[in-house]
């Protein structure tokens, strides 16, 4: 666009994200809406007659079976969003923190589910923000290491069903 000057810059919101390369962010927000939109459109919704909303715990339960990285990119994203999810937003004392003491996948039936709660989660700090409110962050990788592993997680999942990757394709 010819003139825009970005908001986000000029607010000095990137720097506060701790990501390099703000292609990155835009990159998994385009992925992570387009995969939604598939599901949505390929017949993963919660209701049929409210708010439709993408119904990925049902995806994740129909293709648990067929879900096992063998590449070892996919593996390695894979154990790593496990064993180093995103934290969570709470409320504790009546303030908002932010605390891995909550676990990812809770009720889920398999790993694919508690995975892709994972990448979700990635998504909601995002989003959502306000992970660093006051204070530097002790890795500053970290974000940037959860958006390509959750890219990376989306991409091998988005290959489980033919039908949602035709619709993400735009086919």
């Amino acid at each position: 666009m010819s003139g825009y000057c970005s908001l986000a810059e000029r607010h000095g919101l990137w720097t506060k994200l701790n990501i390099q390369c703000p292609e990155l962010v835009a990159d998994f927000f385009i992925v992570f809406a387009r995969f939604e939109y598939a599901l949505k459109r390929s017949g993963y919704i919660k209701s049929q007659n409210a708010k439709a909303e993408p119904d990925w715990e049902r995806f994740a339960r129909e293709h648990a079976s067929g879900f096992g990285p063998e590449d070892s990119d996919v593996r390695r994203a894979v154990k790593y969003l496990q064993a180093n999810p995103p934290k969570k937003q709470w409320v504790e004392d009546g303030k908002v923190i932010f605390s891995g003491d909550h676990l990812y996948g809770e009720g889920k039936d398999n790993d694919l589910e508690e995975l892709l709660d994972i990448v979700k989660g990635v998504r909601n700090n995002l989003f959502h923000e306000g992970k660093f409110p006051s204070g530097q962050v002790r890795e500053p990788g970290r974000n940037t290491r959860l958006l390509k592993d959750a890219l990376c997680v989306l991409e091998h999942v988005l290959e489980l069903n033919k039908e949602v990757k035709r619709f993400f394709d735009g086919r």
